[in-house]
């Protein structure tokens, strides 16, 4: 059974906007549904269960307009970025065997060819990946959350100088002159 996308419409709309054409190999398909579902447990992790399928639910347009589904189409594209970081650093280990034109193939592609080159590809993936994730994030709620330090004040009904005036002799038993 294949695993579907999140936020795609289907597998095979994810795997057009990977640039997969067609994967019949059966190592290759197990790479793709891991990876796949491996996104999907991603963003439930990372966005929560109910704001990840919250976000699934909205419309899936391709000219998105009004917040939610542009939110939708976020998901949807970080979701095939998030597939191809999981996949560029998979799938070549499937093509490597003896024969001439996969070692033809592997050498003439500039990401295998180069190690540092596949890594800042992956960077700039990993990159785009963490903004979608980050504009796809509950926003704050404006009601809760951290109370700024300028809010704070003393209570002024129970001043503890007042309590105790012989514990802090520096409290409001003093004039500008000294101690009273």
């Amino acid at each position: 059974m294949a695993v579907e996308p999140l936020f795609n419409a289907d597998l095979e709309t994810l795997l057009n906007r990977v640039r997969i054409e067609t994967a019949d190999d059966a190592q290759t398909l197990a790479l793709i549904y891991q990876s796949v579902n491996e996104v999907r447990l991603g963003f439930y992790s990372k966005l929560t269960t109910a704001r990840a399928l919250t976000i699934a639910g909205y419309p899936l347009e391709d000219n998105p307009t009004s917040d939610n589904a542009i939110l939708r189409s976020t998901g949807a594209n970080t979701e095939a970025l998030w597939v191809t970081w999981l996949l560029a650093q998979r799938l070549p280990w499937t093509s490597m065997d003896n024969s001439a034109s996969t070692a033809d193939a592997w050498n003439d592609e500039q990401l295998t060819r180069d190690a540092k080159g596949l890594q800042e590809f992956l960077d700039a993936l990993k990159l785009q990946i963490d903004e979608g994730i980050a504009s796809l994030e509950e926003p704050p709620d404006e009601n809760a959350g951290a109370t700024k330090a300028s809010s704070i004040a003393p209570d002024e009904d129970d001043l503890i100088f007042e309590r105790f005036p012989g514990l802090y002799p520096l409290g409001t038993n003093t004039t500008n002159a000294g101690v009273i």
